[in-house]
């Protein structure tokens, strides 16, 4: 389990990284909700070094392209989509 001591806005519960780097998807805990993100372009290890991360889609310096439900099946889908990034 991955978390940042230092920012009480969330704990990731599990996380997945496409095979060629420019996905990742995070099961992420916030203070009130869990939430499924789908980040492009972004390493897992930068997305950890945010201070801040949005639960919801916002004009921000790392801000999500894709949300699910906080499933299994909203897991299973969002790899697939994390995946599918790569065949743009």
């Amino acid at each position: 389990m991955l978390s940042r001591s230092d920012s009480p806005n969330y704990k990731i519960i599990n996380s997945y990284e496409n095979y060629n780097h420019t996905a990742c998807v995070i099961f992420v805990q916030y203070t009130k909700r869990t939430a499924i993100h789908v980040y492009k372009d972004i390493t897992l290890s930068q997305l950890i070094l945010n201070q801040y991360l949005s639960p919801k889609f916002e004009q921000a310096e790392v801000s999500p392209i894709a949300m699910f439900e906080p499933t299994a099946r909203g897991w299973m889908l969002a790899c697939k989509f994390a995946e599918d990034i790569d065949d743009d």
